[in-house]
Protein backbone atom coordinates (compact mmCIF):
# COMPACT_ATOMS: atom_id res chain seq x y z
CA UNK A 1 0.00 0.00 0.00
CA UNK A 2 1.14 3.38 -0.95
CA UNK A 3 -0.92 5.46 1.49
CA UNK A 4 -4.72 4.90 2.13
CA UNK A 5 -5.25 5.00 -1.50
CA UNK A 6 -3.13 3.09 -3.92
CA UNK A 7 -1.52 -0.65 -3.81
CA UNK A 8 1.07 -1.16 -5.82
CA UNK A 9 1.16 -5.12 -6.41
CA UNK A 10 4.57 -5.34 -8.45
CA UNK A 11 4.92 -9.14 -9.97
CA UNK A 12 7.72 -11.51 -8.71
CA UNK A 13 6.76 -14.67 -9.87
CA UNK A 14 8.18 -16.18 -12.80
CA UNK A 15 6.48 -15.06 -16.17
CA UNK A 16 4.37 -18.47 -18.16
CA UNK A 17 7.23 -18.84 -21.44
CA UNK A 18 4.35 -19.09 -24.22
CA UNK A 19 1.97 -16.17 -23.26
CA UNK A 20 4.82 -14.02 -21.31
CA UNK A 21 2.14 -13.06 -18.93
CA UNK A 22 2.46 -13.37 -15.11
CA UNK A 23 -1.02 -14.43 -13.27
CA UNK A 24 -0.86 -12.20 -10.01
CA UNK A 25 -3.45 -12.84 -7.31
CA UNK A 26 -3.97 -9.43 -5.25
CA UNK A 27 -6.08 -8.69 -2.33
CA UNK A 28 -7.82 -5.63 -2.45
CA UNK A 29 -8.86 -3.78 1.08
CA UNK A 30 -12.71 -2.96 1.27
CA UNK A 31 -14.40 -0.18 -1.13
CA UNK A 32 -14.07 0.12 -5.44
CA UNK A 33 -10.66 0.31 -6.67
CA UNK A 34 -9.68 1.59 -10.40
CA UNK A 35 -6.95 -0.55 -12.23
CA UNK A 36 -4.81 2.41 -12.74
CA UNK A 37 -3.63 1.83 -16.44
CA UNK A 38 -6.57 -0.28 -17.72
CA UNK A 39 -9.10 1.98 -16.01
CA UNK A 40 -11.49 -1.20 -14.93
CA UNK A 41 -13.39 -0.85 -12.28
CA UNK A 42 -12.72 -3.59 -9.39
CA UNK A 43 -14.70 -4.12 -6.04
CA UNK A 44 -12.60 -4.33 -3.03
CA UNK A 45 -12.70 -6.77 -0.07
CA UNK A 46 -11.76 -9.75 -1.84
CA UNK A 47 -8.87 -11.66 -3.83
CA UNK A 48 -8.91 -11.11 -7.63
CA UNK A 49 -6.66 -13.07 -10.04
CA UNK A 50 -5.54 -11.77 -13.33
CA UNK A 51 -2.71 -12.14 -15.92
CA UNK A 52 -0.48 -9.30 -16.50
CA UNK A 53 2.55 -8.63 -18.61
CA UNK A 54 6.19 -8.42 -17.45
CA UNK A 55 6.25 -4.61 -18.59
CA UNK A 56 2.97 -3.50 -16.22
CA UNK A 57 2.99 -2.82 -12.76
CA UNK A 58 -0.22 -3.70 -11.22
CA UNK A 59 -1.37 -0.27 -9.44
CA UNK A 60 -5.28 0.07 -8.16
CA UNK A 61 -6.37 3.77 -6.97
CA UNK A 62 -9.32 3.89 -4.96
CA UNK A 63 -12.11 5.44 -6.17
CA UNK A 64 -12.45 9.19 -5.40
CA UNK A 65 -8.73 9.23 -4.08
CA UNK A 66 -6.87 12.21 -5.06
CA UNK A 67 -3.76 11.80 -7.40
CA UNK A 68 -1.82 15.03 -7.83
CA UNK A 69 0.21 14.55 -11.15
CA UNK A 70 2.85 17.20 -12.77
Amino acid sequence: MFGDDIMIAPIIFQKDNFTNMANKTIWLPPGFWVEYYSGELVKGDRLISKNFDLSEIPMYVKTNAIIPKK
